[in-house]
């Protein structure tokens, strides 16, 4: 399973395909405190998916580890 999901990535990356269905969050909004009533106590919280979050995660770490290569 590892595999075929660092091929997939891989992919992703090499060509800059970022599907759409990654691309759509939720939002949920959050309780912090107060009157329930009042819409300013609450604070909107974005739901993205597994898939998106890992390459995001991806993403960071090769661009960190470039920047940090190119610097110094």
């Amino acid at each position: 399973m590892l595999k075929i999901l660092t091929h997939i990535f891989n992919i992703r990356v090499k060509f800059g395909i970022f599907p759409y269905l990654t691309k759509i969050a939720k939002i949920r909004h959050l309780f912090k405190k107060g009157d329930k009533l009042d819409i300013q106590n609450y604070r909107p919280i974005t739901v993205l998916s597994v898939f998106s979050k890992i390459l995001e995660k991806i993403m960071y770490h090769r661009l960190l580890s470039f920047l940090k290569s190119s610097v110094f």
